[in-house]
This record gives C-alpha cells, structure tokens and sequence, in this order.
C-alpha cells in the first residue's frame, strides 16, 4: 500500500500538471483560440499516437512475458528510430505551410507521449515505476516556463503554441539516445528488424484500430464540436472533459501499479475481486467529484465551471471507458488483442447509429452518444472475457 501511496501521489502530480497545463495557458492568455487550437492539437495527436510508435507499448508486454528484460533493447532502438522520423517529417511541414500547424504540433505531442508512455511500461515492468514520471514532471514544467517566456516576450500565437509542445519530446529523446552511442542506433540487420516490426505490427493491429476507434474518435468530437458549434461550444466541451481526466488519473495510478499482477497472475478469483474493487473505488471517485463540481458551481463564478447535463454524460462516458479499458491487459496476456477489435467497433457503429437517429444536435448531444457507445462497449468486454475466461489462467 505504501508503495502504491507513493506511486498514486507521483502519478497524480503528474496528471495533474497535463491537466492544468492548457487550462493554464486559457487563464494567463484568456486567449480563446489559442486554447482552441491548443485542445485540436491534442485531439489529433491521440489519432497520430498509435501510428507513430508501431504499436510498441501493446507488443512489449506480451515479449517481457515471453523473454524478460532481454526484450527492451529491440523496443528502445526502433521507437527511438521511429522518434527521429517523426521529427524529420515534422520540421519540413511546418517550414512549408500554416495549413500544417496543428499537425506539426500534434506530431511532436505523439512523439513526446509515446516516448513517455513506453517508458512506463518499462519501469513497471522492471519495479521503477516513478523515474519516467518523474522525468515527465520535469518536462512539464520545463514547457510551462518557456510557454510563458514566449509569452510575456510578445511571441505570436504560434510560437506559444510552438515552445509549449516541443521541450517535452526533444528531453525524452534526448536522454533516450544516451542509452546508445548515436552512430549504433541506425545501424539495422534490415531483416529481422523488418520481421520485428512486422510481428509487432500484426500483434498490435487490432490494438490501434481500438485506439482509433474509440480513443481517437472521441477526441474528434471535440474538433466536430468546434467545426460546427463554435469556438465558445469547443472550449466548454473541451473544459469539461478535461475535468473527466481526474477519473482518468485514479484510473491510470490503479491500472498502472497493478499491470504486472494481471499480466502474470494465474489466479482468477483474485484477478476478478481486484477488478471489482476497482469498479466500486472508480465509482466513488466519479461521484466525488461530481458533487465536488457541483458545490463549486455554486461557490465560484466562472464562465466554465458549471453542473449541467453535458458534464454528468462527459464524468459518466469516462467512467465506462476505464472499465472497459482495464481488460486491455487481459487481451495481451492472453494474445488475442483482436477482440479488442471487436469492442472498438460495438463503440464506433453504436454512436454511428446513434448519429443516424437522433443526431448530434448539440455538444451535449455529442457527450451523450459517448456514454451510450461506451456503455455497450463495457458490456461487448464482459461477453468476450467470459467466453474466453478459461484462457486466462493457463
């Protein structure tokens, strides 16, 4: 428990941080299109996210479990080649055009995540859960200090914009590289590393699509939202869902600790009373904050902060999605990260029909298509792990 205390507390600040950062930038600009374009770059950097790295952080679980810590290697090697490629793509994009600029901002958020993230699978994998936080904290802050710079320098929007996403991916790559001399990392046996990352990809696959499926396509109606509801629509739905990241956080601090437990753990019965007690835990935070925004909207005056439909559906669409995507680990342990597939697609032509019935006539509407999708996506896990419950403790 101490070890999770300690773990939960780096986690939160963590989360916390990536929380307020773009609130951040809203408060000290009060600039409503910087925070906009802000918001889009982060929602198409989760589309960007699971192309960019192969499907690495799916495949690397299922490897420790075969070979050990003998894997890391390979892993370390190509995300850093594929790190490089990114960035090689993105300068030359934003040297070209304006059109370019959210994508280019949205690469190099992709870069910086994926390096993290991989990271902490790693440490949780190898009992060093914190030190990838910690360096994500250092990052964090490091980005705040030059957004603000810029700033205050009277940088233009883009610039701002520009220095908030590029110290994150240029510190990770930086102290990724020094785990190898430079010259060492391109050079490739072409063959088994075109047969490495076609084994990672074909693993994976299934995975990504989720991602983009689920994941991806909820971001994108944030960029829906401001397409056709307006800027003022955007940031409020995009405020309240980033109010939705504090489940999130618990989500990811419990997952998290416990991804090595569910990925070797042959007992079921324990397997099952940790979920549920997760379950019970995830639903209480939900509802704590809640009423926690409840209360404030009534304490503190600010145009964003209010307790209303589109904020009980975005707190009840968050909920559901960290019950459904715990099983993650159960699809890897068991190599059939196909079915997470399935689940994708039960949450994607649910709201597409939910769409082609009742519209998306509002933000609010938006919010509730999520809750219903992802509703029917936690019930199609619960089909696909009892149907497959033998499989999991061989």
């Amino acid at each position: 428990m101490k070890k999770l205390f300690n773990y939960s507390f780096i986690l939160f600040l963590d989360k916390g941080l990536a929380f307020a950062l773009p609130l951040s930038i809203l408060f000290i600009t009060n600039n409503n299109t910087l925070y906009a374009n802000l918001e889009a770059a982060l929602a198409l950097s989760v589309i960007l996210i699971p192309f960019l790295d192969f499907g690495i952080k799916y495949y690397v679980g299922y490897c420790y479990k075969q070979e050990g810590e003998k894997c890391f290697n390979r892993f370390n090697r190509l995300l850093i080649t594929l790190s490089f490629i990114s960035l090689i793509v993105a300068i030359p994009l934003f040297l070209l055009s304006e059109l370019f600029f959210i994508f280019v901002l949205a690469i190099l958020r992709s870069v910086h995540i994926n390096l993290y993230q991989y990271g902490q699978i790693e440490g949780r994998l190898t009992e060093h859960l914190i030190s990838p936080i910690l360096i994500n904290l250092a990052a964090s802050f490091c980005a705040l200090i030059m957004t603000l710079i810029i700033y205050y320098s009277g940088g233009s929007d883009k610039y701002t914009l520009l220095s908030f996403f590029i110290i994150s991916p240029m510190l990770f790559l930086f102290l990724n590289v020094r785990r190898f001399q430079l010259c060492s990392l391109f050079k490739f046996d072409y063959h088994h590393a075109i047969q490495f990352i076609t084994k990672c990809l074909i693993f994976s696959a299934p995975a990504i699509f989720n991602t983009l499926l689920v994941v991806g396509f909820a971001n994108l109606t944030k960029i829906y939202v401001l397409e056709n509801f307006g800027e003022l629509e955007m940031v409020q739905y995009s405020f309240v869902f980033r109010l939705a990241m504090v489940i999130q956080m618990c989500h990811m601090a419990v997952s998290g600790y416990t991804c090595k437990f569910f990925l070797l753990s042959n007992d079921l019965r324990k397997m099952t009373s940790y979920y549920i007690i997760y379950m019970v835990a995830l639903f209480l935070v939900t509802l704590s904050i809640t009423v926690a925004v409840y209360i404030l909207s009534d304490l503190v005056i600010y145009e964003l902060l209010h307790f209303d439909l589109l904020l009980v559906m975005a707190f009840a669409y968050t909920l559901f999605w960290c019950f459904s995507s715990f099983f993650d680990f159960i699809y890897v342990r068991i190599n059939k990260t196909k079915l997470m597939l399935v689940n994708s697609f039960v949450f994607f032509f649910t709201y597409i029909l939910y769409y082609l019935f009742f519209g998306v006539m509002s933000p609010v509407s938006a919010a509730v298509g999520l809750f219903v999708s992802s509703v029917f996506m936690f019930m199609s896990n619960l089909i696909l792990l009892w149907f497959n419950r033998k499989e999991i403790i061989v």
